[in-house]
C-alpha cells in the first residue's frame, strides 16, 4: 500500500511542533488576559452594586423627607401671600408660628 502522503522529515515535525507550541502558548496568553479583564470588570460590577445600594439608601431618604415636607406643608397653612421671611426667623427665635398675622397653624 502507497501512503497519500511521504513521511515526515524530523525537520517538518519539528517546525509542525513549534507551530503547534507557539499557538498553545497564543491561546494560554489569550486566556490569561481574559481572565484578568473578567476579574476587572467582576470588580467594576461589585462597585456598581455598592454605588446602586447607595444611591437606594439615598432615594429612600429623599422620599422620606419629601414625605416630611408634605407633612410639614399641611401642617402649617398660607393664608394670602405671608412674608415667609419674616414667618421663618419669628419660628427661629421661638415664637410660635400662630402669632404671624398670615399664618394659620392645624
Amino acid at each position: 500500500m502507497d501512503s497519500p502522503c511521504p513521511p515526515w522529515t524530523p525537520t517538518q515535525v519539528e517546525e509542525v511542533v513549534g507551530h503547534v507550541k507557539g499557538f498553545v502558548d497564543q491561546m494560554l496568553h489569550d486566556f490569561k488576559i481574559a481572565n484578568q479583564e473578567r476579574d476587572g470588570l467582576q470588580k467594576q460590577l461589585e462597585e456598581a452594586k455598592k454605588r446602586l445600594k447607595d444611591m437606594e439608601a439615598l432615594h429612600a431618604k429623599i422620599g422620606m423627607l419629601e414625605k416630611e415636607k408634605k407633612e410639614m406643608a399641611e401642617r402649617v397653612q398660607f393664608i394670602g401671600r405671608p412674608d415667609l421671611y419674616e414667618l421663618l426667623t419669628d419660628k427661629l427665635r421661638g415664637h410660635p408660628i400662630r402669632s404671624h398675622p398670615y399664618a394659620i397653624a392645624n
